[in-house]
């Protein structure tokens, strides 16, 4: 009874309303004792459903269709999120938590990396629905599941839009959106680490200052999506500087807790000098079970939009772009749904922003 009382606690904004979470609506102790887990499940689980807050439900929009869709997740997954990152400072910052995370992220990369993991595939597509037909090499060539997990599209799969046009920024990776014209405001609306700054994130004072002012923009990528990130932007490599970390999962009701989850997670930092948008910081930061992340560039190399840079192993996995002062101007859907706390689906190639005219 001490833990489903402690699980009752975690779930109720008020912790005198306990008795009432366990025997609300239901009409004798002995129903109470059948059915209280499948309201703990549910409270626990989803939440409510409210744009921007620490619940399990994470809204997306289509720019395709213009539908608000909601993010499909296992309800197990749900439970632990909740379970682990709802609150303030919590027991997954400890020590002792994070040693356990990375372990965790060691043992999940090995194992995906043995043969045997070969047969989760088809298991996993059907789940996602992962559309096959671009993918680059049959499914029979995949010998492990990492070998899946950051597989290759077909060439032409994902062009720029407005070919030719070095002015239009494109998303990076497939993947969850959010855009800011400034770090106050991702601050206010999604990043919600008390910790969180651009010097943090960057790991270098100095480099960060030349960021003062600039623009933000979030590219988040689930289990499912397509695992290499690319060039937003026509330029060359100037730096790459990697920062280890820790590995706390980079689902949206993390980065709305307290824990700066961009600025403690391991992530390497790639810069970009662009004539179009001077200054670009693309920070591939890695997460829960994310244990690799690989560069397929090197300083020096010349990228035009949509080039591969790398990719991520296992797991879910985050970009984040920063832009100089006034050096882009985000479309206003992306900006509109982020204000609101909702992602917006992106493929690679797809038009993100321009100068400000």
């Amino acid at each position: 009874m001490d833990i489903v009382t402690h699980v009752a606690t975690c779930v109720a904004n008020d912790w005198t309303t306990v008795g009432r979470f366990l025997m609300g609506n239901f009409f004798t102790e002995a129903y109470a004792q059948r059915r209280w887990f499948v309201k703990l499940v549910r409270n626990v689980g989803y939440g409510k459903y409210s744009p921007g807050k620490d619940n399990a439900n994470i809204f997306l929009h289509e720019r395709s269709t213009g539908r608000t869709i909601e993010e499909h997740m296992s309800v197990y997954i749900r439970l632990g999120m909740r379970l682990v990152y709802k609150g303030m400072r919590t027991g997954i910052q400890s020590k002792a938590a994070q040693k356990i995370l990375t372990h965790l992220t060691s043992r999940q990369g090995r194992r995906f990396d043995s043969r045997s993991s070969a047969r989760e595939i088809p298991a996993f597509i059907k789940f996602h629905n992962i559309q096959m037909d671009e993918v680059l090499e049959p499914l029979f060539n995949f010998k492990t599941f990492n070998q899946f997990f950051y597989r290759k599209l077909k060439p032409g799969s994902r062009p720029p839009d407005s070919p030719g046009n070095p002015t239009v920024a494109v998303s990076p990776a497939d993947s969850r959106m959010t855009a800011f014209e400034t770090v106050g405001e991702a601050t206010k609306v999604w990043i919600k680490g008390i910790d969180f700054s651009i010097k943090k994130l960057l790991g270098n004072d100095e480099y960060a200052s030349s960021y003062e002012g600039g623009s933000l923009s979030v590219f988040r990528l689930a289990p499912q999506d397509y695992h290499r990130f690319h060039s937003p932007v026509d330029g060359v490599v100037k730096n790459i500087k990697h920062i280890s970390g820790q590995y706390f999962t980079v689902n949206p009701m993390a980065i709305r807790t307290t824990i700066d989850v961009f600025g403690e997670n391991a992530r390497t930092v790639i810069t970009i000098v662009s004539k179009e948008f001077g200054n670009v910081a693309v920070v591939c930061v890695g997460a829960m079970l994310v244990g690799s992340i690989i560069m397929t560039v090197k300083v020096g190399s010349r990228l035009s939009r949509t080039d591969e840079m790398g990719y991520f192993a296992f797991g879910g996995s985050t970009l984040v772009v920063i832009f100089q002062k006034e050096a882009i101007s985000f479309d206003h859907d992306l900006l509109n749904n982020s204000d609101n706390a909702v992602e917006t689906l992106v493929h690679v190639g797809n038009h993100i922003g321009s100068p400000p005219q």
